[in-house]
């Protein structure tokens, strides 16, 4: 259903703040062309220039498009992308709003109704809600997402700063999605673990009728039980599998309907995405982009929760402590052409005025204080700007859009007062015809003409004076830098010690890497301009962590790349030029290498102290040598950890861990009423194996029985060696009837498959399990309730004939 025409009036009016002789480009498809169409007679009547392009409806969000039409996104003042799948993660849209300033809103698969009920909203309160939340964000470093369904998902967010899609695309290069309402920030790559179990949509599926459980390891997704959204990250590759984005909703109207942009919005639910992220900061680069939605988040910030009341905007409508907020967007002044006849005549018989207006040295005009069109300029305001008289008087060039980015808060609160301060001067930036910026003095005088009020401007141009201060400081500071920075090298090589422990309170190998680089790339520290550490893994060099804007590939140690060759120590450690490689050795092993790249101006500060030069060398291999060794010491730590937490003969979890972990789920399962299901499974006979063909064979029984066990469980599954020849398997989110059918399957596959030849000739030995299945009932005070019954149906399965499932009674008072 077509959107309605005051709503697109509001689009193009409130969102896209429009104003005259600007241009618009609808984007759309043959699929939501039927939505487009009132957008285009709505910009028609309001008398924008506007033209309406159609391409093919695309298969997947984040695909480009045709290159016509990208070519036209960067010739227009502003667009509108109303497609089926989204364009928003496109390089297309991004080169359009970065370099060319285009003011873009994506409105992908929305209809009317949508479109009307999540547009026409209190956009301020809206933004005041979000600048909220972003402030419990800005400063943190992890964050969990727990939710009733399950959920329980961990990643970091050192250094990435969250966003507001606010729905106002008023300055050059706004860009967001219609219906807006979200905060957005890219985890850090690799950091996301944990299972998020999905109970609103999914990119591609739609509204879910059941939870779908998609599994994260090291910020990849290594399992989803859901066929149709798994079918559609296999086409994107392993980069689409990459956690890209992180979301809150805020749109006080959004709903999770099944519909991507709007279920992104609504409040009270958060998003997952999958894919590229090059636009929110990250560093993942690839076209796809496929959210999944949750419902009813439980998030907390560096252990601080956020409170629901917060999500969902209910902690009062005062705004965060921010910067002065700029005055509403004035709409549009109808009567602009007739103020700046107006203001012409009057002053055309001022021929006194006149002449010392068109020629004085300095850039000179008249602005109509209502709508911001400038009435008249002289040459030298021309010359300035690089803007025909034309340009400037036709209205196509108006005070608001020659305004830098860096100056629009500067020149929207000097507007908001023109009434009261009649006259005074300041500085601002502006942006002249060829995209170049200029620092200005302005000088600005408010007069009554005819009943309206204009404003007479004087522009001095402060390029060149900021230029040549910016130059002498810069000299001055480099001096100084010369010789403070041979001594600071004295104070580096003293605080390595003090330094040091920063790094050996990291909680893991990528926060070791984290707090490294931060000390390598500081200016006060090793001041290199960026890093990469590059570990050993499975025969490849990886570059695990990186400064860089774009990921170096990886290395093949079985080749001849220089950086192998200084891995193995066939070339020595590089420590001259631009570029230094540095060995991270740990005892009689090389884990991997630092890579930094020296700042140029740092290195020609050293250029001619050799004693200088040298002590810099020593102190970045130092540095390197004790990052090696807390390396391997935090690897020795990891692997004495899980030691003792795992059983060494079956390599499943031991007792000691499971008895933390049913806890925890017991717990979790009371409080949100979710399922759980605990299966305990004795190898039939076992004493007999040992006896007849030897204790080695009995563990290799245990072994494969420990394997078969482990394949046939999911990953949020839990898999334990409970005792001798018992192992228990904790099962979250599952039912009875599940659990009893996973017990079955598992019998089966025991009974009728040889376990080992160890010792027992061609055939093999054949083994069966005796197995008990218990679930959490609400009677049920705690763990030992839920063990009680499981043992009880096991010893019911032995003493019934072994070789069977037996289940404990499901309702009180069952036998």
């Amino acid at each position: 259903m077509p959107p309605r025409r005051e709503t697109a009036e509001l689009v193009l009016r409130k969102c896209m703040g429009f104003r005259p002789q600007e241009t618009l480009l609808l984007v759309t498809d043959d699929v939501m062309r039927p939505v487009a169409a009132p957008f285009h007679d709505a910009a028609l009547a309001l008398g924008i220039e506007t033209l309406l392009l159609t391409m093919p409806a695309g298969r997947k969000p984040g695909e480009e498009p045709p290159e016509a039409i990208a070519r036209a996104l960067e010739s227009v003042d502003l667009a509108l992308l109303i497609t089926r799948e989204s364009l928003s993660h496109t390089k297309a849209r991004r080169d359009a709003c970065r370099k060319f300033g285009v003011r873009i809103a994506s409105l992908p698969g929305v209809d009317g109704d949508r479109l009307s009920r999540t547009v026409e909203i209190d956009y301020e309160a809206m933004r005041r809600h979000g600048e909220a939340l972003c402030e419990r964000f800005r400063s943190g470093k992890r964050v969990r997402l727990t939710t009733p369904a399950g959920t329980d998902l961990t990643f970091r967010i050192d250094g990435r700063m969250p966003l507001i899609d606010s729905g106002i695309f008023t300055f050059p290069g706004a860009f967001g999605n219609l219906p807006a309402g979200e905060i957005v920030l890219a985890p850090i790559e690799g950091s996301t673990n944990g299972v998020l179990v999905v109970d609103g949509s999914l990119d591609g599926v739609g509204l879910l009728s059941g939870p779908a459980r998609l599994a994260f390891r090291e910020g990849v997704l290594i399992a989803c039980d859901h066929p149709k959204f798994e079918g559609l990250l296999a086409e994107a590759g392993l980069d689409g599998r990459q956690v890209g984005e992180f979301g809150i909703g805020i749109n006080p109207s959004a709903e999770v309907v099944g519909n991507p942009v709007e279920d992104d919005k609504a409040l009270g639910s958060v998003h997952l995405a999958l894919g590229g992220n090059l636009s929110l900061g990250g560093r993942v680069n690839v076209p796809t982009h496929l959210a999944a939605v949750v419902r009813a988040p439980h998030l907390t910030v560096d252990e601080a929760e956020v409170p629901v009341e917060l999500l969902l905007g209910r902690l009062g409508t005062a705004p965060p402590p921010v910067a002065e907020a700029p005055p509403a967007e004035p709409e549009p002044a109808p009567s602009a052409p007739v103020s700046t006849t107006v203001a012409r005549s009057l002053l055309a018989g001022l021929d006194t005025y006149k002449q010392l207006f068109e020629n004085a040295n300095d850039p000179q005009y008249i602005l109509d204080l209502e709508s911001q069109v400038f009435c008249e300029a002289n040459p030298a305001f021309e010359r300035l700007t690089g803007y025909t008289r034309e340009e400037i008087l036709s209205g196509k060039v108006n005070a608001k859009n020659i305004i830098a980015q860096e100056s629009v808060d500067t020149y929207e609160r000097k507007v908001s007062h023109r009434r009261r301060i009649t006259s005074e001067r300041y500085t601002i930036k502006l942006i002249c015809a060829g995209g170049e910026k200029k620092s200005v003095e302005v000088s600005v005088q408010r007069m009554v003409l005819a009943g309206r009020e204009f404003v007479v401007g004087s522009l001095r141009d402060r390029t060149e004076h900021e230029t040549m201060q910016k130059n002498l400081w810069d000299k001055i500071r480099d001096l100084g830098n010369a010789n403070l920075r041979i001594l600071a090298l004295t104070e580096k090589i003293r605080s390595i010690p003090t330094v040091m422990p920063l790094i050996l309170n990291a909680q893991d190998e990528q926060e070791i890497l984290a707090k490294a680089a931060a000390m390598f790339t500081d200016r006060r520290g090793l001041a290199c301009t960026d890093v990469t550490f590059y570990l050993h893994k499975d025969g490849f060099l990886e570059p695990i962590y990186t400064t860089r804007p774009k990921p170096p590939r990886r290395q093949d140690t079985a080749k001849d790349h220089r950086l192998v060759k200084i891995w193995r120590g066939d070339l020595p450690p590089s420590t001259d030029g631009i570029e230094v490689v540095l060995p991270l050795r740990a005892k009689d092993q090389t884990l991997g290498l630092a890579v930094a790249l020296l700042d140029e101006k740092e290195r020609s500060l050293l250029e001619g102290n050799e004693s200088a030069r040298k002590g810099y060398q020593d102190l970045l291999v130092t540095f390197a040598h004790m990052m090696g060794i807390i390396l391997e010491n935090r690897r020795l730590y990891d692997r004495v950890k899980m030691q003792s937490l795992v059983d060494q003969l079956t390599e499943t979890y031991n007792r000691r861990y499971f008895d933390s972990r049913i806890r925890d789920e017991v717990r979790r399962a009371l409080r949100y009423r979710r399922e759980l299901s605990l299966v305990i499974a004795d190898v039939d006979r076992f004493k007999e194996v040992n006896d007849t063909y030897g204790h080695p064979a009995g563990d290799v029984v245990l072994q494969e029985v420990a394997g078969a066990l482990k394949k046939a469980v999911r990953a949020v599954d839990v898999v334990c060696r409970y005792g001798g020849d018992e192992f228990i398997m904790l099962l979250p989110e599952t039912s009875c009837e599940r659990a009893v059918e996973k017990a079955e399957h598992l019998r089966k596959m025991i009974r009728t498959s040889p376990l080992t030849t160890v010792g027992s000739g061609a055939n093999g030995i054949r083994c069966t399990l005796s197995l008990g299945v218990a679930s959490l009932l609400p009677t049920m005070a705690g763990e030992e309730d839920l063990l009680r019954a499981a043992d009880e149906a096991l010893y019911q399965a032995k003493r019934g004939g072994r070789d069977r499932v037996c289940v404990a009674p499901v309702e009180q008072g069952e036998a």
